[in-house]
């Protein structure tokens, strides 16, 4: 055998023994760490609320299905700001500016400002991102 015939079955001995070791990992979580899908209801801002530019708010979420507790993992959150229009399913959502950001879920309200630069529309709505994002009725934002 050539010596580069022994090397190539040495390289394609190592490459599939390295497969072997890439299986998956089994899931060792008990049913109290299973993963939770938290959908909390946006409270605030309500329908056609107005929210003069460079305002500060406070958005606001049912908390009630948010877990709680010592085995509770901490919920953090996203506050982005997002627009509809009548001729897109493009929600416009601005994820480079979050309003806020890693706050607890189980908080349940977060102050935010409106950037002073912000367009004047009358389709404005908040998105809550946890392990899913929730939605607010639309509102306006405009000069004070």
């Amino acid at each position: 055998m050539k010596f580069s015939q022994i090397i190539t079955a040495l390289l394609a001995a190592a490459a599939s023994s390295s497969f072997c070791l890439a299986a998956p990992v089994p899931n060792t979580q008990d049913a109290s760490q299973a993963m939770v899908v938290v959908n909390p209801h946006i409270t605030a801002p309500q329908q056609n609320e107005f929210w003069a530019k460079g305002s500060k708010h406070v958005v606001r979420w049912d908390t009630d299905k948010i877990p709680q507790g010592e085995h509770a993992a901490p919920l953090k959150g996203l506050v982005v700001l997002g627009y509809s229009t009548p001729d897109s399913d493009d929600e416009h959502l601005d994820l480079d500016h979050p309003l806020a950001s890693g706050f607890s879920l189980s908080d349940g309200s977060v102050e935010v400002e409106i950037p002073s630069d912000a367009a004047s529309r009358k389709d404005y709505f908040i998105v809550l991102f946890g392990d899913s994002g929730n939605v607010s009725p639309n509102f306006t934002i405009d000069e004070a």
